[in-house]
């Protein structure tokens, strides 16, 4: 008599779907695509639009497809490839640590986390629970969310006061994905992917390519080894989650925060000039929900958001969200006309 099977025990339940994906680079395992629903020509019913999948972006962040299944090589005019659907019990590309059954991660969309699972987002298609536990320095050799790591006026050197590069293993060739950087009203910087070129101390690494143009400019990033980590997760199912995103705060200038999902500043700046400003568009879907988060504290200036058409938590008309605190957030949910504030720290004005 056989009690038990060894199989079954150990196999978690996994969807997987062969689709095309049509950009040209190269994808990590784990690595987060979304559907490219409006595929080809609009007024022809085509059914690639099930198939055709993408880098997440501000524009498909409703149309989550699921992650890969393994390392694909880049090919020129793209290439079939395995994903894990949302509903399995797969690995997931991320960029924090995790606790299991605890930390839950969001797709990320954007140059400078394209499909990585990082900070959290809304529940559903395009967020993970964790399955394992793992450390900073598994895979993720470094990661600051903090108001202290900085480039130079060079845009070469990255440091850090509170990194550890050294002894987390960093080393020449690893990945640097800077997912926010500071922008002061004469120099700025560009969210992307850069490499190593060496590490200088447990604080400071030089890259190959400048991600700045000028000034000292605050930056929010990580970096990834040579083999990334990728945790067991539960990719989430149900109603779409919209992803998660950074965006720059600009002194005296305009930012784009996508429609739907979450949207991340990373703050701790002076925005000696005037306020950041954005402009939150009509959502798509009733019930569809919208959140921003300021990470740490703004000087002088505020992070001001314009609402197209919405109301407040008491019901009157609302013009603006003023964001400048440490950790100040805000939700909302479209109701078919207007965007609803459900909770806020910070400032709703009218």
């Amino acid at each position: 008599m056989v009690v038990g099977n060894p199989i079954y025990d150990k196999q978690g339940q996994v969807y997987i779907k062969e689709v095309f994906f049509t950009g040209s680079v190269a994808l990590l395992k784990g690595q987060g695509l979304c559907y490219d629903r409006d595929y080809g020509t609009a007024t022809v019913a085509d059914q690639r639009r099930d198939r055709r999948v993408e880098l997440p972006s501000t524009t498909n962040n409703m149309w989550f497809a699921g992650v890969t299944c393994e390392a694909y090589d880049a090919v020129s005019g793209g290439q079939r490839i395995r994903i894990y659907e949302p509903g399995s019990i797969c690995e997931v590309l991320c960029s924090v640590a995790t606790t299991v059954g605890v930390t839950r991660m969001t797709c990320g969309v954007g140059a400078g986390q394209p499909g990585i699972f990082g900070l959290q987002g809304f529940g559903g298609r395009g967020t993970a629970l964790a399955l394992k536990t793992a450390a900073e320095g598994s895979g993720v050799l470094e990661l600051s969310l903090a108001a202290d790591a900085y480039l130079d006026a060079t845009g070469l050197i990255l440091t850090d006061g509170s990194a550890t590069f050294i002894t987390n293993g960093v080393v020449a060739g690893d990945r640097v994905f800077i997912q926010t950087v500071e922008s002061d009203g004469t120099n700025s910087g560009t969210a992307g992917e850069y490499v190593v070129a060496s590490v200088d101390l447990e604080t400071q690494i030089t890259l190959t390519a400048a991600a700045s143009d000028g000034g000292t400019m605050e930056v929010g990033y990580f970096v990834l080894g040579k083999r990334p980590l990728t945790v067991l997760c539960l990719l989430e199912d149900g109603e779409e989650s919209g992803l998660q995103q950074f965006i720059d705060l600009n002194d005296n200038a305009a930012s784009a925060a996508m429609v739907g999902g979450y949207t991340y500043a990373l703050g701790g700046v002076t925005l000696a000039n005037g306020n950041a400003t954005d402009t939150l568009a009509d959502g798509v879907i009733n019930g569809q929900k919208k959140g921003f988060k300021l990470i740490a504290a703004l000087g002088t200036s505020d992070w001001v958001i314009t609402v197209t058409s919405g109301f407040t938590m008491a019901g009157g008309a609302l013009g603006t969200l003023t964001l400048d605190g440490a950790a100040d957030d805000v939700h909302l949910i479209w109701y078919g006309q207007e965007w609803r504030a459900l909770t806020a720290h910070g400032t709703a004005e009218s």
